[in-house]
């Protein structure tokens, strides 16, 4: 088990304890603090976990999972699910009792007595307040334990999947569907124990209402806002297209031309140099018969 499966552990764990409570719970207000408890537990464990050092994310982790046990058996949280308070009670030493044997695998080159001590210091010094679990890191109060040796070296054995992005962003997004889905039925929860009467009143509902009666005025005027725009975009885009269509006609044909002329110069040329060079020819074979016409006979004596 590596320090991102945690994460994953402790979603599992917290969402079956709090589906246990809602099932077996008859008070509304404690169903309603079991969705509490997954919905806002569960960012707090990412939080904790996906520190940038992976070590840090791990003590980190381990003082939240202290925290949250303190929280449920002697703290402001001891009252939280009635009857089934001993349902979040195991399930928070569980999550803490996997945290530490993790840790207590890594040997004693981290310290752990240096490393139990402050983790019992910091959740004695900040307790949970309610069921948001807001809290602070335990990042810049763990640089003191990061001078020790061993826990350097530690360090650098950690898994180097917790430097990858990508893991943390997978199992954020895998839990971010049911945390919204919690978050929405707490929504709903929270509105259906309102009374209609202190959400809204009469005078402000008539700004809402003129509204929806503009709404209505416009409704059957929709399909014309809609098509007139259309018409005319189409329009457009077959006068641009038609345009483009031109221009590319008319550079096309000027290059055609252009072509045609520079061709027809090129075989102009060609002839000419031809001709002349036919007269060159021409004119030397007539000098050279001239030549020798001229010259006198030369008479062989018998």
């Amino acid at each position: 088990m590596q320090v991102a499966d945690f994460v994953v552990v402790f979603g599992g764990m917290v969402e079956r304890g709090a589906d246990e409570v809602i099932e077996n719970s008859d008070s509304p207000k404690a169903k309603e603090n079991a969705l509490l408890w997954k919905a806002n537990a569960i960012p707090v464990c990412q939080m904790a976990a996906f520190q940038f050092d992976p070590m840090v994310g791990l003590l980190d982790l381990w003082a939240f999972s202290s925290q949250m046990t303190q929280f449920f058996e002697n703290g402001k949280g001891s009252h939280l699910f009635g009857k089934e308070q001993h349902v979040a009670i195991r399930t928070a030493r569980d999550f803490e009792a996997e945290v530490a044997r993790f840790v207590e695998k890594l040997g004693p080159s981290i310290n752990l007595e240096k490393a139990k001590t402050f983790i019992q210091e910091w959740v004695r010094n900040n307790p949970f307040q309610n069921i948001l679990f807001t809290r602070r890191s335990t990042s810049m109060s763990l640089a003191a334990l990061d001078k020790d040796k061993g826990l350097s070296e530690v360090l650098g054995g950690m898994d180097e999947r917790m430097t990858d992005m990508t893991t943390r962003m997978n199992i954020m997004m895998q839990q971010m569907p049911k945390i919204g889905r919690w978050q929405g039925e707490l929504f709903l929860a929270d509105q259906a124990h309102r009374p209609v009467v202190s959400l809204f009143n009469s005078k402000q509902l008539e700004p809402a209402m003129k509204s929806f009666e503009k709404i209505s005025d416009l409704a059957p005027k929709l399909p014309e806002f809609i098509e007139t725009p259309r018409v005319a975009m189409t329009q457009d885009i077959r006068a641009l297209t038609q345009k483009m269509l031109e221009d590319i006609r008319a550079k096309t044909q000027e290059a055609l031309d252009e072509t045609e002329e520079k061709s027809r110069a090129l075989v102009d040329y060609m002839f000419m140099r031809a001709l002349v060079l036919m007269g060159a020819f021409g004119g030397i074979v007539i000098v050279g018969a001239i030549i020798l016409r001229g010259r006198p006979k030369v008479v062989r004596a018998g």
